[in-house]
């Protein structure tokens, strides 16, 4: 299953650029289940070829959802509402943190008839005679029975035997129980866990070894149930069934029964520095009786704390730190401890010092604009014009109206990895906005907690200006990407960018590799370098994946010069 927790305001998750969806499907279905919620609707938003964006006017609205931690089945009709394909799809699950939710599948399609009523829809019965998977069934979808073994096309699919071949037929079993692997918690009772008949009429069960005290298997339906009453490592347990006809059928569960413990339903959580945390969002869930107290170590982060009765920790955050992974112990009347572990990090927001007194060197250079080939290295998008160098300036201008209006580069530079410095000219200014990427999990693209950063306070007199961006507080790894929105706003912006540079960062080690075949000199190296050779090494730069080959000026008849350059 998907896992999904919100951690803030304004969480969706979504897919982009769905291909070659028939443009009759009109069928969303979802099935997942709610085990902890947070207040607020849930959004289904959609894209379609006309009309791509994500808009409230392509928006479905529900409220509530089941939260009684069941899987549930959801269908989002858009019949006649769908101009095109559709293309994008995304799910709010409420504007606030806290909501947790498991989504076993998202499925897109349309619902097809079943001439022959045998359960498969006419679309997967594709009249081949061949059995490809329960998409492709190869069974005639106006026959019954296709391959005439006595068994019903859709049973046969369902029980994974071939429709199509009469030799093959569904023999009577054990298909699963509600639950094949499962942890139960002692003095707490179970929900009936219940065979799954593939097919035929049994007539009584067993297992083996025994259950756990506690727990029972019904002689006659296969039902297990009970209480269980002592803990017991994960064993497996075969249940035999005998049926009618003298056949008998075995089926493994796997079943744990622990002593009471407490559980966080996501091991690592990122707060924002000053941001009050709502109550009982980073309590963990008990399973079982409930603890008498609580403890924590090490001490937590200025500004929160921690109640010892129920564990939760609360109140806002004062300092930033880096991830630090924390033992919560939980104690009990007649019960050993239950420990658990939470990795927490602190994030503010990056600084921007404006014309700074000192240096910070090495740098690693995002662009120095000397020539065109340093716009190689960035990506523009939307409403941004046509990237340009001109007498060593980068020309980065925006147009007015919505869209990204931002420039950005991915990388890989080591050292400290946590300063941005650019110097620039503001010809006509808009607010700035920062999105970032880092070498952190679920931190590597530039979506995230904590994420974008707004700026407003930049120079506007025409002159260049030295913008030192510290995301020292606003990180949990090393940069590895950023993006630089011009303009944060519907306004149009113009600026001349005279460098952008990672400070106290340098390049990965060159590898660098020549050797002679036959005639021919072979120089390889790692990475986006590029190679100049000429007798005095002032020749022309060029690319190094040879769309524009370096020249070639022997020095004189016996040697050349080459100079590779590394950013």
């Amino acid at each position: 299953v998907l896992k999904v927790k919100t951690t803030g305001g304004g969480p969706w998750y979504s897919i982009r650029g769905i291909q070659n969806a028939p443009v009759d499907f009109y069928l969303v279905e979802m099935r997942f289940r709610v085990l902890e919620r947070g207040a607020g609707d849930w959004d289904l938003y959609w894209g379609d070829e006309a009309a791509p964006s994500f808009e409230a006017d392509r928006r479905y609205r529900h409220s509530p959802w089941p939260d009684d931690e069941e899987f549930t089945v959801v269908q989002y009709d858009l019949e006649g509402i769908l101009n095109g394909a559709l293309i994008h799809l995304r799910l709010d699950p409420t504007g606030v943190a806290g909501t947790v939710l498991e989504v076993d599948y998202v499925r897109f399609g349309r619902i097809s008839d079943d001439s022959d009523e045998d359960g498969l829809p006419d679309t997967v019965e594709t009249d081949t005679g061949e059995f490809i998977d329960a998409r492709d069934t190869g069974t005639d979808p106006d026959e019954v029975d296709t391959d005439g073994d006595g068994f019903n096309d859709g049973v046969e699919v369902s029980v994974g035997t071939d429709p199509t071949n009469s030799t093959e037929f569904p023999v009577e079993g054990i298909k699963n129980y509600t639950l094949s692997k499962v942890i139960y918690v002692v003095e707490t009772a179970i929900e009936d866990n219940e065979p799954n008949i593939q097919i035929g009429s049994p007539t009584s069960f067993s297992i083996k070894p025994s259950l756990p005290k506690g727990l029972a298997i019904d002689s006659e339906t296969g039902i297990i149930s009970g209480t269980p009453t002592e803990a017991r490592e994960a064993a497996d347990y075969t249940v035999t069934a005998k049926f009618e006809s003298g056949a008998s059928a075995e089926f493994v569960l796997n079943i744990e029964v622990r002593n009471p413990y407490i559980q966080y339903t996501v091991g690592k959580q990122t707060l924002l520095l000053g941001k009050t945390l709502p109550d009982y969002e980073l309590a963990p869930k008990a399973f079982g009786v409930e603890p008498t107290s609580y403890s924590i170590a090490p001490e937590l982060s200025e500004g929160l704390d921690f109640d010892e009765q129920i564990g939760d920790i609360f109140k806002a955050p004062t300092v930033a730190s880096k991830p630090v992974e924390y033992t919560i112990t939980a104690s009990y009347d007649g019960y050993p401890d239950s420990i658990t572990t939470l990795i927490l990090s602190v994030l503010g927001n990056p600084t921007v010092t404006i014309d700074p007194e000192t240096e910070i060197e090495p740098y690693f250079s995002l662009g120095e604009f000397d020539d065109e080939g340093d716009i190689t290295k960035w990506t523009k998008k939307g409403k941004v014009a046509d990237l340009m160098v001109e007498e060593g300036f980068l020309l980065f201008e925006t147009n007015e109206g919505g869209g990204g209006k931002y420039i950005y580069t991915k990388f890989e530079a080591e050292g400290a990895c946590q300063i941005i410095e650019m110097r620039v000219k503001v010809e006509i200014g808009a607010r700035w906005r920062f999105y970032w990427a880092e070498d952190a999990p679920a931190r590597t693209g530039f979506g995230g907690v904590g994420r974008p950063f707004h700026y407003s306070e930049y120079e506007d007199d025409g002159e260049f200006h030295v913008y030192r961006i510290d995301f020292s507080d606003a990180t949990e790894g090393k940069l590895i990407g950023f993006r630089w929105h011009g303009s944060a706003s519907a306004a149009g912006a113009s600026y001349e960018v005279d460098y952008i540079r990672l400070l106290d960062s340098f390049a990965p080690a060159p590898t660098l590799a020549i050797e002679r075949s036959g005639d021919d000199v072979i120089i390889n190296w790692e990475g986006a370098y590029t190679l100049q050779t000429a007798s005095d090494i002032s020749g022309p730069w060029s690319d190094s994946d040879q769309t524009s080959p370096a020249i070639f000026t022997p020095a004189d008849d016996l040697a050349a010069f080459f100079r590779a350059r590394i950013n």
